[in-house]
């Protein structure tokens, strides 16, 4: 899943919508006093509302609903994921996106089944995010959304410029887009409850264990890019080397069961 997979469904769903106080080298945070703020009012409305919540879906729906429901909203996203890599100059991912969305958008329902991944075709989201790294442009300081969590300043950008491309928000109320992206951060909160909530327990500082999440996420989906693949990083350390890219992880659950 970018805002895909564990490691993001963990920083933004936790809404702190996946150890130490080390800064890693990839992002500074000289705003992290008023981003703990924020951290802590979206740690409050997980527990007293989106958990809860998340809870009663996972008991209610199936799993095969909820994975259908995540497909859906995975395949919504390929027209963003086209114009991205169109913008980056990787024109043939942007085609065969263009052409997963159609297969799972004709025979798969709507995007409910994720017939694309069944025959093996090749899946290359992308973001404006990551776009804008692809063109040098800085993450710059680490940030901390209300609701929706870590991100980094070029992200936050990335966030709304990919909400501006997603055509369907021109034809429906202003509430139904925010309805939508509700539901699919509840959804994303219900499979992944799990391990959430065992990262959150064994976690030293949870606040960095998720942004280190988060922005190693975001260097490993730029890695071996001509333009800001390195995100400026120096050595890892020992912190960050504790920490699991949860989409590999799950991708491959996905994958198995699948098979």
């Amino acid at each position: 899943m970018t805002l895909r997979g564990p490691a993001i469904a963990l920083s933004l769903l936790t809404c702190g919508g996946f150890v130490g106080c080390a800064t890693t080298n990839a992002a500074p945070d000289p705003w992290e006093r008023a981003n703990r703020g924020t951290f802590a009012f979206n740690e409050i409305a997980d527990e007293w509302v989106v958990a809860p919540a998340a809870r009663a879906w996972d008991f209610v729906l199936p799993d095969v609903v909820e994975t259908g429901i995540d497909n859906f909203f995975e395949n919504s996203r390929a027209p963003v994921d086209v114009f991205n890599n169109v913008l980056q100059g990787e024109f043939e991912e942007g085609y065969l996106q263009a052409w997963r969305f159609v297969l799972n958008t004709s025979f798969g329902i709507a995007g409910l089944i994720d017939v694309a991944s069944m025959a093996a075709w090749p899946d290359h989201p992308e973001d404006f995010g990551l776009t804008l790294a692809t063109w040098g442009v800085s993450h710059g300081p680490y940030l901390v959304l209300p609701v929706l969590g870590a991100s980094s300043v070029r992200d936050t950008v990335g966030l709304g410029f990919d909400a501006g491309v997603a055509s369907y928000s021109y034809f429906v109320p202003f509430y139904v887009p925010i309805a939508a992206r509700a539901i699919d951060l509840l959804n994303q909160r219900a499979i992944f409850y799990e391990e959430i909530e065992q990262s959150r327990e064994e976690a030293f500082d949870f606040y960095v264990f998720v942004r280190s999440a988060y922005l190693q996420n975001r260097e490993h989906r730029l890695a071996g890019r001509p333009a800001g693949g390195t995100e400026e990083t120096g050595p890892a350390s020992q912190e960050e080397d504790d920490l699991y890219y949860f989409e590999d992880e799950l991708e491959d659950d996905f994958e198995d069961e699948a098979d």
